[in-house]
């Protein structure tokens, strides 16, 4: 395997272009697991209300 050596300038641009890259990844990541929770928040909420309903439909 052939090694390619970047001039310096290319180098630090491509690094740049990475740690951007890797920084979006990072802040998506964030994103979905905040979703994530939201939506297992909002489940949970959905059960209770689900729970309610049916508790009252067979009282009467």
């Amino acid at each position: 395997m052939e090694t390619t050596t970047l001039p310096a300038d290319d180098a630090a641009s491509y690094q740049t272009a990475v740690d951007h890259y890797l920084a979006e990844i990072h802040r998506l990541q964030q994103q979905m697991d905040d979703d994530q929770a939201e939506i297992e928040t909002m489940q949970a909420e959905t059960r209770e209300i689900l729970a309610d309903i049916m508790a009252s439909l067979t009282v009467h």
